[in-house]
C-alpha cells in the first residue's frame, strides 16, 4: 500500500481490479452508516471537503452519492423562498459575471433543480419595452445576422420562447400572406425592413418577385381565330382574372378564370 492509503485490513481486490487498473478503485459503502461519512472523509483517512466547498456541517451524503461525488444535489425543501442570497453569493455560487443586473431572488427565475434553463416572468413587462433589458448588456440582444429593425422584440418573439417566431403582422397594404415555407429573408434579402423586388417594374404585385415563373403557354387569352397569350404585365397580379375569350376582339368570355393562384399555396 502506498503512503496515505486508507487504513484497512481488507484485501486489495475488495476495491481494486488487478486485471484492469489500480486507479478508479471503488469502495463498497454498503456497511457505512448514513451520516457517518466524516468518520473516514476527514481529509486524513479519506478525502475530505475541498477548498472552496460550501460551508456546512451536514454529512457528505446529504448532497453526494457514494457512486460518485459529482454531480451533487442539495435538498432545498427546507429553504425559505426568496432567501437564496443567504447562501448564494456568500458560501455558495452566486451571480456570475455578466448576469442581468437585478435585486430579485435567484428563485424568481431559476429552479432549485437546475440553474438552466432559467425563466423570467414577463407578466409585468409593458408590451414594446423589450429593449429596456434586451439590449445586449442587461439581457441578450439581437444576435449577429438578425434582420436590422427598430421594432420591439415582441413584434415577432414570444416571452415564453424566442423560437419559433410568430407570424409578423406587416404594416404595408401591399403585403400578401405567404406559406410558412417562405422565410423573412426570401423577400428581405438585404436583411433590412425594406423588401427586395426582383422585378421592380411590377411591384407591388406578385410579378414583382415571381415574373420569372410566368409560363406563357399556360395563359391563353384566345384560341380562335388565332391563339393569343397573356403577357406578364397583364397578369402581374397572379390572383386576378385571366379569362379565355371567344374571339380576338376580347368581347365575349368563353371561360372565366378568377383567383387562379393563391399566395399561401406551396407553389403555382
Amino acid at each position: 500500500m502506498p503512503a496515505r492509503h486508507i487504513p484497512t485490513a481488507e484485501p486489495c481486490e475488495s476495491c481494486h481490479r488487478s486485471a484492469i487498473t489500480w486507479t478508479g478503485a471503488r469502495f463498497s459503502h454498503v456497511a457505512a452508516a448514513p451520516g457517518a461519512c466524516f468518520s473516514c472523509h476527514n481529509g486524513a483517512t479519506a478525502s475530505g471537503k475541498p477548498a472552496g466547498h460550501v460551508m456546512t456541517s451536514a454529512s457528505c451524503d446529504s448532497c453526494h452519492r457514494t457512486m460518485a461525488w459529482v454531480p451533487a444535489g442539495f435538498n432545498h425543501a427546507s429553504v425559505t423562498p426568496g432567501s437564496c442570497a443567504t447562501c448564494h453569493g456568500v458560501s455558495a455560487t452566486g451571480k456570475p459575471a455578466g448576469h442581468m443586473p437585478t435585486t430579485s431572488s435567484c428563485d424568481a427565475c431559476h429552479s432549485t433543480r437546475a440553474w438552466r434553463p432559467a425563466l423570467f416572468n414577463h407578466a409585468n413587462v409593458a408590451p414594446g419595452t423589450c429593449q429596456g433589458c434586451h439590449n445586449g448588456a442587461g439581457a441578450t440582444g439581437m444576435p449577429s445576422g438578425h434582420m436590422a429593425t427598430t421594432r420591439s422584440c415582441d413584434a415577432c418573439h414570444s416571452t415564453t420562447a424566442w423560437l419559433p417566431t410568430r407570424p409578423y403582422t406587416h404594416l404595408s397594404p401591399n403585403w400578401k400572406p405567404h406559406s410558412a415555407a417562405v422565410t423573412c429573408f426570401a423577400c428581405h434579402t438585404t436583411r433590412t425592413e425594406t423588401a427586395t423586388w426582383s422585378f421592380a417594374a411590377y411591384k407591388p404585385n406578385c410579378a414583382g418577385c415571381h415574373a420569372n415563373r410566368f409560363v406563357v403557354g399556360s395563359h391563353k387569352k384566345t384560341e380562335v381565330p388565332s391563339t393569343i397569350f397573356y403577357t406578364v404585365a397583364e397578369l402581374q397580379d397572379c390572383s386576378g382574372a385571366c379569362h379565355l375569350y371567344s374571339n380576338n376582339t376580347f368581347t365575349t368570355i368563353l371561360r372565366a378564370r378568377t383567383g387562379q393562384h393563391r399566395s399561401t399555396a406551396g407553389g403555382f
